[in-house]
């Protein structure tokens, strides 16, 4: 069963897959790039799904955890490590799909025709985009049930502010790239 939020987001997701899918197979069919709307709203729906992410680390890593870790005894601080994991859990995956999928579809349908034979761009994108995986993979696991994610949870601090790296990572690589 779909979480609360995801009952809510899932329906306008898929109905952007199929209007951006429909308009990138048109798009490459043709050979120009996408024009209107939809590659603005893809474009935002990718920023802001990049800013809530990492965003939400960053909060994590700079206030919500040293702040824990001050105030609350060891099983109050377990019970709300928990407690935050679990709500984020939803969130996480979600952002991870909607960057994937709006991701995908700037590239294909946008950039990949603006960018046609720069070489230095597509090894850059490359780059962005292997950090981002490594980022998804982090926040799974930070936001996991498994036994392997309780592993890297109890090192969260850690791995958190290595996501937060990769993240600061992808945003100047993929503001250096806007600028080409």
């Amino acid at each position: 069963m779909l979480s609360s939020p995801a009952r809510r987001i899932l329906p306008a997701l898929v109905a952007y897959l199929v209007l951006a899918f429909g308009a990138a197979a048109q798009e490459m069919a043709t050979g120009e790039p996408a024009t209107g709307m939809l590659p603005l709203v893809s474009r935002w729906l990718h920023v802001f799904g990049a800013i809530f992410l990492l965003g939400g680390a960053f909060y994590l890593r700079a206030a919500v955890m040293p702040a824990a870790a001050e105030v609350l005894d060891a099983d109050t601080h377990a019970k709300l490590r928990a407690g935050i994991t679990a709500r984020w859990r939803k969130y996480v995956h979600i952002l991870i799909a909607a960057l994937l999928i709006t991701g995908l579809y700037n590239f294909m349908a946008v950039t990949r025709f603006q960018h046609d034979g720069q070489s230095a761009y597509h090894m850059l994108f490359g780059i962005k985009f292997l950090l981002a995986i490594a980022i998804f993979g982090l926040a799974s696991m930070l936001a996991g049930k498994k036994a392997i994610s309780q592993k890297l949870q109890e090192k969260a601090a850690l791995w958190v502010g290595v996501t937060i790296v990769l993240g600061a990572a992808t945003v100047m690589i993929a503001g250096y790239m806007k600028m080409m």
